[in-house]
């Protein structure tokens, strides 16, 4: 039998050393304890709770916040839930207070409300089943319970291990993330149950793992510093390459997107070009950014079809803001516009036409604006990736060339 450490958080049973005591192999760790107390154990340390939601409970800020770390699904724990349908009051951020009827529903998303039902007589689905057999014996000690789920509400993930004779579910098991709920009524010798369980626990994940449920064993601290063959290494390397794929993969939102996505990815290119006090607004330009010597204000396109000149009315009257803006601040920064334009971004590149139409290349002329088709764009960004660029001379273009951009 594996080692087991086990949590048992119930305001009914003490932990009687002299008379009485809880039963376990000796290869189970056993710690009792109760709602007012549950908060000052680490819930990492056990591998098996047997959790008792019998009473009333009224939760604090602090044991609420104890609470969600009990309900967590990040580690791989087995988690024996004696349900019921009680009223609690938990105690959110700023004191503020959520009453509830159905904590089982209320702490666990996955799992429906409950009806409301009584009864103390159950109906296992197929005696003949291991899993059943493990925890209810043929015997039947008596059970009682104030909590049940219609068939038609079973989560996804589950397996149903006992019903009521009306046939609603009264116990059964499911699989949330990494931990296994076992919800069951409220037997009348718990002692005698929760000694059965220990004793059985083995077993029990064994018919969980022929089930397809699969309990990962957790892993003990000390492992990660036993590394023989160097997967440290090879974790920071997986790391590195996905963020390479993440970095790719937000380039590749130049070849199709349109709207506030584009402009914030353009936005985070710009920085990483090493652009200064970069900004979008809602008001004004799409994206502002600066150099040692020069402000640029940027309007960022996303279009169906080629770039025409209803396209750049717009900076007119940002470039008559700003300077208005330089003229109050005495700046001595000159303004630089760029219209950056994703033009039939629905087409593969290779099937694209001219990004800008002879009108919109005449006015930025002009102007001096510059014209920067987010597929060149593009293409700047796999040359610095491949070393035949650099950052700055991609920046100095930005900053210097009129018209149609080229790197």
């Amino acid at each position: 039998m594996n080692k087991t450490n086990c949590l048992i958080i119930d305001d009914n049973i003490n932990d009687k050393k002299k008379e009485n005591p809880i039963k376990t192999p000796k290869e189970t760790r056993i710690d009792i304890t109760n709602w007012n107390r549950f908060q000052t154990y680490n819930f990492e340390d056990y591998d098996v709770f047997f959790i008792d939601f019998e009473d009333y409970h009224r939760f604090d800020y602090d044991q609420t916040n104890a609470l969600r770390k009990l309900i967590s699904g990040e580690l791989a724990q087995i988690k024996f839930i004696f349900a019921s349908k009680i009223d609690s009051v938990i105690t959110q951020a700023h004191q503020r207070k959520e009453e509830t009827s159905d904590i089982i529903s209320s702490l666990w998303s996955g799992i429906p409300p409950s009806i409301i039902t009584k009864g103390n007589k159950i109906v296992m689905t197929n005696p003949k089943y291991n899993l059943s057999k493990l925890l209810f014996n043929e015997k039947n000690q008596p059970y009682h319970w104030k909590w049940a789920i219609q068939p038609k509400d079973l989560p996804s993930d589950s397996y149903v291990l006992a019903k009521n004779k009306k046939g609603n579910i009264i116990s059964l098991i499911v699989r949330l993330e990494k931990n296994f709920l076992i919800f069951l009524p409220q037997p009348t010798l718990k002692r005698d149950f929760i000694e059965t369980c220990l004793a059985n626990i083995d077993k029990f994940e064994l018919e969980l793992y022929k089930r397809g449920f699969d309990l990962a064993i957790k892993k003990p601290k000390w492992l990660k510093d036993y590394d023989r063959f160097d997967k440290k290494s090879l974790v920071e390397e997986s790391l590195e390459i996905n963020e390479k794929i993440k970095r790719i993969e937000s380039y590749e939102i130049l070849l199709y997107g349109y709207d506030k996505p584009l402009e914030k990815t353009i936005s985070k290119i710009f920085s990483f070009l090493g652009f200064q006090n970069i900004r979008r607004t809602v008001d004004r330009t799409d994206l502002f950014c600066e150099t040692e010597n020069t402000k640029i204000l940027a309007e960022i396109k996303g279009l169906e079809k080629i770039a025409h000149e209803k396209n750049i009315s717009q900076m007119y009257k940002w470039h008559a803001e700003e300077l208005e803006k330089e003229k109050e601040e005495e700046s001595m920064k000159r303004i630089k516009q760029i219209f950056i334009c994703n033009a039939y971004r629905n087409k593969k590149p290779e099937e694209r036409g001219s990004f800008f139409d002879k009108t919109v290349i005449k006015k930025s002329e002009s102007q001096e604006w510059g014209l920067l088709s987010t597929l060149e764009l593009y293409n700047a960004l796999l040359k610095i990736w491949n070393g035949e660029l650099t950052k700055e001379q991609v920046t100095y273009i930005i900053e210097n060339q009129i018209g149609i951009l080229t790197f």
